[in-house]
């Protein structure tokens, strides 16, 4: 009877652990939803002290195989909404998961943006897909974002034809430090 009954305080110490992780998964894939949604807005308004803010001081960006630090990822954003005049995108969050005190997301954004190219100085419309990694630390009660990896880009079009971005150097006219 005795092993009967630690068996059934053992299952039930497991099930309460079970349904805390299960529950600490479900805020982070809300939270990320719910951050997807309002950086979608912060792109549509050019907003990079959002972007700023729920960053951590650390934040890395990688794109095409570059990483940038946090300040001259923001730099290449500044460069990038001056020389846009619409910037259009909807990101979902695939999937997360939640491990300590860190996050993780995959993500898909859809753009569209009408944005002048520094090879010609003119507008052009740019469409795309991108898949990407996003790492979350908390920090205190909130979370913030440490870093974004950029897994794949699809479908990009420039004035609706096919594009490869990194034969053009674009990151580099941004701001992007080349080899890092």
């Amino acid at each position: 009877m005795r092993n009967l009954r630690n068996i059934f305080v053992w299952s039930m110490c497991l099930s309460v652990a079970a349904m805390a992780a299960a529950d600490a998964n479900s805020d982070f894939l809300k939270f990320c939803k719910d951050m997807a949604k309002k950086t979608d807005a912060a792109f549509a308004k050019r907003d990079t002290a959002f972007f700023d803010k729920m960053s951590t001081d650390d934040f890395t960006y990688t794109e095409m195989g570059q990483q940038q630090n946090k300040k001259d990822a923001l730099k290449q954003m500044k460069a990038m909404f001056k020389t846009s005049k619409t910037i259009d995108s909807k990101t979902t969050v695939k999937s997360s998961k939640v491990t300590g005190n860190t996050g993780v997301c995959q993500c898909v954004g859809t753009f569209k943006a009408v944005m002048m190219m520094p090879n010609d100085k003119k507008y052009h419309k740019m469409t795309g897909t991108e898949y990407d990694t996003q790492t979350w630390v908390k920090v205190g009660k909130t979370w913030k974002l440490s870093k974004i990896v950029q897994t794949k880009t699809a479908n990009m079009k420039l004035d609706g034809k096919p594009f490869d971005p990194s034969k053009m150097g674009a990151m580099e006219a941004h701001g992007a430090k080349k080899g890092k």
